[in-house]
């Protein structure tokens, strides 16, 4: 197995279950306790983990870098936001949060025409702005230490002056009971703008957040009308969000 898979497997199952131990990381991957220690020693070098006595746990205090974050199960990110780029027709007006999902999400808008984007990602703005008639917003606030996004009241504030065709919003973690939660107040707040802003609210969710809880509920829990992800949640978690009516849409 190569190094990339296997460190990629390791931090799938720490957003997982949230801790592994090295004994149980050697028998799921077929390979040597040291070859695991080497691979959490690499990992947490670059902050995407916490090494404990025995084992890792997952980097959950705070949110993870941009960096980091496109790291993680970036196969599974590119197919949600190819099921994504598919809802969207050309002419279409949208609101895009910042993250490493809807980055990706913007990639796979790249061909479509005169669509109307409002985003607080500066990197979505550069990537569909100045091309194919489209028209793109910027969001203003606060620049973001870690991120090339915006955030703070003034971006909430200008979030609710919009109502679009189409919402695409990511979330930090989606609980058992269905509840969306995120890892600050602000984030919180206008992801819900957000959600509320769309005729058609989406959610782009890979199975890393799924069945996670983050410290902030966001509101709104029953304006988003789809979910995409790349791997059906448990059952359960199915029926609650059913229950809320969000059609959940697995990316193959």
């Amino acid at each position: 197995m190569l190094i990339e898979k296997r460190q990629q497997l390791i931090l799938d199952r720490l957003a997982r279950d949230g801790a592994a131990g090295i004994a149980a990381l050697a028998q799921a991957l077929g390979v040597s306790r040291e070859t695991v220690r080497r691979d959490l020693n690499a990992l947490s070098g670059r902050q995407l983990l916490t090494k404990t006595h025995g084992g890792a746990l997952a980097s959950q205090a705070v949110e993870p870098s941009l960096t980091a974050r496109m790291e993680v199960n970036a196969a599974g990110k590119r197919r949600i936001a190819a099921a994504a780029a598919r809802m969207v027709p050309d002419g279409a007006s949208l609101i895009i949060d910042c993250g490493s999902t809807t980055q990706a999400l913007a990639r796979a808008l790249l061909q479509h025409r005169r669509l109307t984007v409002y985003t607080n990602d500066l990197n979505v703005a550069r990537l569909l702005s100045r091309r194919n008639g489209n028209v793109v917003n910027l969001l203003g606030g606060q620049l973001l230490e870690h991120e090339d996004a915006t955030a703070g009241w003034e971006t909430v504030t200008q979030v609710a002056q919009y109502h679009v065709d189409f919402a695409f919003v990511g979330v930090s973690g989606i609980g058992g009971d269905g509840t969306l939660t995120d890892y600050e107040r602000a984030g919180a707040e206008l992801r819900s703008r957000m959600l509320a802003a769309a005729a058609i609210p989406v959610l782009l969710a890979d199975r890393t957040k799924i069945g996670q809880v983050k410290p902030v509920t966001v509101a709104n829990p029953d304006k988003p009308r789809r979910l995409v992800t790349d791997a059906a949640p448990a059952a359960p978690i199915r029926r609650r969000l059913a229950a809320r009516g969000i059609e959940v849409i697995v990316a193959r």
